[in-house]
């Protein structure tokens, strides 16, 4: 294998994360560095997309809507329901009946 003038794989890495945490442009960046914008360009794609896996919870589902019984009649509404949406659901119950 070539001797690599400005590092192996593993110090590319580092350098890609230190650009990317940086908030500078590749070619700003690149020059601070001393290398070519195409080599730092060409290493971020051999290196891929920063990808980093967090673990999450996930909670029971829930329902998504309530139900409301009235007599043989069930009436259900989403839980995202604005209270003037309740009020003409239970107005049209009550006049209904």
């Amino acid at each position: 294998m070539a001797n690599r003038p400005h590092g192996g794989e593993a110090e590319w890495r580092e350098r890609v994360a230190r650009w990317r945490a940086s908030g500078l442009g590749a070619r700003q960046f690149a020059a601070g560095e001393g290398v070519s914008v195409e080599t730092l360009r060409r290493w971020v794609r051999r290196l891929g997309p920063a990808v980093a896996f967090v673990e999450v919870a996930v909670p029971e589902p829930v329902a998504a809507h309530a139900e409301l019984c009235v007599g043989a009649a069930v009436v259900r509404m989403p839980l995202t329901a604005t209270a003037e949406q309740w009020r003409s659901l239970l107005d049209a119950v009550g006049a209904a009946r």
